[in-house]
């Protein structure tokens, strides 16, 4: 690494705050990209190089309220994408251990009304309990 952080002064000790335990992912010449070993879901965030101050392989002081901002933009982001894989995998069906041949249908009839209710409206349907005449 070819970028010198600026030195930690005692007047920048009341607006940043010491990070230990990440490890640099990527860097670009205005940032970088860490991973938070010590969040409990060690998250990678993007920090700029001149919000860093006294800057190790293992440890830095990141401006707080930059820090603080990246990290919640990343959580949001992380319960955004969990919520939409949890509703693209959301099945109406019941979990049993031993189905009988009767559980076996309730679930096949709620799988098959789902389907119906996620065609294309101006797709032609096919329903298989129509009596016809």
């Amino acid at each position: 690494m070819t970028w010198r952080s600026l030195p930690m002064t005692a007047d920048c000790e009341y607006f940043y705050v010491k990070v230990r335990k990440f490890t640099l992912v990527k860097e670009t010449p205005k940032a970088i990209r860490i991973k938070l070993e010590n969040h409990p879901r060690k998250i990678s965030i993007w920090m700029p190089k001149k919000c860093t101050r006294g800057y190790t392989p293992t440890s830095a002081w990141f401006w707080s309220e930059a820090l603080q901002n990246n990290v919640w933009k990343e959580e949001q982001r992380l319960r955004e994408k969990e919520a939409k894989l949890q509703a693209a995998f959301n099945f109406n069906a019941v979990h049993v251990d031993n189905p009988t041949p009767r559980d076996i249908k309730k679930v096949e009839k709620i799988i098959d009304e789902d389907r119906m209710h996620r065609s294309d409206p101006n797709k032609y349907v096919h329903y298989s309990n129509f009596k016809r005449k």
